[in-house]
């Protein structure tokens, strides 16, 4: 059977980079101590995560069919009936997206909202003592749930033999018996601008970014993202405040 366009260019653009953000900060966090000069580096990560979420957000609103949320199949029922057919091995394709990667999607986002408002609290100075404690747990039920989809993705792709992360690559899947008609444009264009606009954010943060004091400077907001050893770093400062208590 023939194949058709279903996820547009910038869904895709968006697809890896999301995810290549995430590892990036995912590994950065279990390989760097705290102190160390890579450490806030995985904020910088995080904060390029957030903001092509921002931008996924509305593209999930006004962008192509299968982009736009009100594609995705969110009732819990239909998510128990594929979860036990895929197991029995009766589930069927569909041209968008699954109950469960729809799903995954959605928890995804969710958590890298969470991630971002845990992150700004403590860099800002402005959040809990447990704030910590609630960004860690966001950051590790991120990775079960990207195991988890990676495990549907290969069960997916032997059960049917249709490999969707390669249609996450080139956009196009194979027709479905019920289900042919899928998207007529690409949005190269907006897929152009995605990329300008990553390039441009990650340009700005290079600049703000102070790696002699591990701080960034948005806009008249100082950040603190790391640790620093002289006496007005950001753990001193902390001892301080404590001493004060």
């Amino acid at each position: 059977m023939s194949k058709t366009l279903i996820f547009d260019l910038p869904t895709r653009l968006f697809h890896w980079s999301f995810a290549g953000f995430f590892a990036i900060s995912y590994i950065i966090t279990n390989v760097a101590d705290d102190e160390s000069s890579v450490f806030p580096y995985h904020a910088l990560s995080g904060i390029c995560l957030v903001s092509i979420l921002i931008l996924r957000l509305i593209w999930g609103i006004v962008g192509t069919k299968y982009a736009k949320f009100s594609s995705y199949k969110l009732n819990p029922a239909d998510l128990m009936t594929y979860l036990k057919a895929i197991i029995t091995g009766q589930s069927k394709r569909s041209l968008g997206r699954n109950p469960a990667s729809s799903w995954a999607a959605i928890t995804m986002m969710l958590m890298a909202l969470g991630l971002g408002l845990t992150g700004y609290l403590m860099a800002s100075g402005s959040g809990s003592r447990n704030i910590k404690e609630i960004h860690e747990l966001l950051a590790n039920g991120f990775f079960i749930v990207v195991l988890l989809h990676i495990a549907g993705v290969v069960l997916h792709t032997l059960r049917h033999k249709d490999p969707i992360a390669v249609s996450m690559i080139t956009g196009r899947k194979e027709k479905t018996e019920t289900d042919t008609q899928g998207i007529t444009n690409p949005k190269e264009g907006i897929g152009v601008a995605f990329i300008f606009m990553l390039l441009m954010l990650m340009a700005f943060l290079g600049i703000s970014y102070n790696s002699q004091h591990h701080s960034l400077n948005i806009f008249g907001t100082q950040l603190q993202l790391g640790e620093i050893d002289d006496e007005k770093g950001f753990e001193n400062k902390e001892n301080e405040e404590d001493d004060d208590d």
